[in-house]
């Protein structure tokens, strides 16, 4: 350990590992994949047995088990997916269940599987537990239709509140902004201090400027504590300290910028597009 954190925490149990051993052997036995696969088959009442069948790669694996613990015992939920039942499912976990929904490739390889090896529904068969549900998953009629616009329904009721607020939002800060005394000030005591600096030259006579320069502002330094942003707002202060105020107090100018800021118009617009493009992609289905 370095020497700033030989008082640590950390040193203390560095010092302590030294001497600290375990049993490894009992270790393997409690919490190796074939001592917690035995451990699930108690808690839900199957008999344990070695060498069960598993088809997906361990990650894919972990990530079904850890699913299946967040949602409701197993035959409820494939009921709750063939009713598309909210009172089950709540929205979290559906979504969860979306991300999770097997693919295209491992659709086909199950339903191969399956033909050698059919999954019982009283659970006397020999698949692993993540197999053997998305085995049971296929055999709800339309699954993949049912959930994909079973969530896409529950996106379409939160969206709309969701795009209604940035715009709101947006609306509000562009309000502010045209119609703000001092954001006019500020601009041109900007142009004014911009021209008179680049006086002589093609710049000096500007009428105006991209906002963008305003990001550039801060920039140039006369000294290492003061930046040309620094001058420009002392004059606004010392000429119009009321309407700097105004633009910094609460619910006014600054706080409605940083409102519409939370707001990624970018993603707001992809999230729409992929609602409509989903929509129109499931809609030939449900015609069927």
């Amino acid at each position: 350990l370095p020497a700033e954190a030989s008082s640590s925490i950390w040193s203390k149990i560095d010092q302590e590992l030294r001497s600290a051993s375990f049993d490894a052997a009992a270790l393997e036995a409690l919490f190796s994949d074939v001592a917690m696969g035995n451990v699930r088959n108690i808690a839900t009442g199957e008999p344990k047995r070695a060498g069960r069948r598993r088809l997906f790669e361990e990650q894919r694996r972990r990530q079904i088990w850890c699913m299946l613990a967040l949602m409701p015992d197993q035959d409820l939920l494939l009921q709750s997916v063939e009713e598309m039942d909210d009172t089950v499912l709540k929205a979290e976990k559906l979504e969860l269940l979306v991300a999770n929904l097997p693919s295209t490739e491992e659709q086909a390889m199950l339903r191969a599987a399956a033909v050698e090896a059919p999954v019982s529904a009283e659970g006397d068969d020999d698949w692993d537990g993540p197999e053997r549900f998305m085995l049971m998953l296929l055999n709800v009629p339309d699954f993949d239709l049912r959930v994909n616009v079973w969530g896409l329904l529950h996106c379409l009721e939160q969206a709309p509140a969701r795009l209604a607020r940035a715009v709101v939002d947006c609306r509000m800060a562009k309000n502010r902004l045209r119609e703000s005394p001092g954001v006019e000030r500020l601009l041109a005591t900007s142009l004014c201090v911009g021209n008179y600096l680049n006086a002589g030259t093609p710049r000096g006579r500007a009428d105006g400027f991209d906002l963008e320069t305003l990001t550039k502002l801060g920039k140039l330094k006369a000294s290492p504590q003061q930046t040309l942003l620094h001058f420009i707002v002392m004059q606004l202060d010392e000429t119009c300290p009321r309407q700097l105020r105004d633009m910094f107090a609460p619910s006014m100018d600054l706080d409605a910028v940083r409102t519409a800021r939370k707001h990624h118009v970018l993603e707001l617009r992809d999230e729409l597009n992929t609602l409509i493009n989903q929509t129109s992609s499931y809609l030939p289905r449900l015609d069927q």
